[in-house]
C-alpha cells in the first residue's frame, strides 16, 4: 500500500468519525431536550450526576453538547487508532462511525 492511498485512508476515516461525533452530539441534543423538558424529574436528577451537565445547564446547555461531541470524536478516534475496532464487525469506516456515535 502506498503512503498517498494509507493517508487518504486515514484521513477518510477521521472525517467520518468527525461525521459520526456530530451525528452523535444532534442524537444527544434530541435526549437532553427530551429529559429537560418532560422526562421525570428523578431521571434529571440522575441525568446531571452522570453528564456533569447540571455545570452547563440553564444559559449555556450547547456548551455541554459541544464538550459531548469533542470528547466522543476525541475517544472514537483513540479506539479506532487503538486497533480497538477489530472488535466491530464491518468496513473501517463503518466502525468509525458507530465508535463516534457510542461515544459522540
Amino acid at each position: 500500500m502506498t503512503t498517498r492511498s494509507t493517508a487518504f485512508r486515514h484521513g477518510a476515516t477521521l472525517l467520518l468519525v468527525l461525521l459520526g461525533g456530530t451525528v452523535g452530539a444532534i442524537l444527544f441534543a434530541a435526549w437532553d431536550h427530551y429529559v429537560w423538558d418532560s422526562g421525570p424529574e428523578f431521571l434529571v436528577v440522575i441525568y446531571q450526576a452522570i453528564t456533569g451537565h447540571a455545570l452547563a445547564a440553564g444559559q449555556y446547555p450547547w456548551v455541554a453538547w459541544i464538550a459531548h461531541a469533542a470528547v466522543g470524536t476525541f475517544l472514537a478516534a483513540v479506539f479506532i487508532y487503538g486497533q480497538a475496532y477489530r472488535f466491530l464487525p464491518g468496513p473501517m469506516w463503518l466502525r468509525g462511525m458507530l465508535y463516534a456515535g457510542i461515544f459522540g
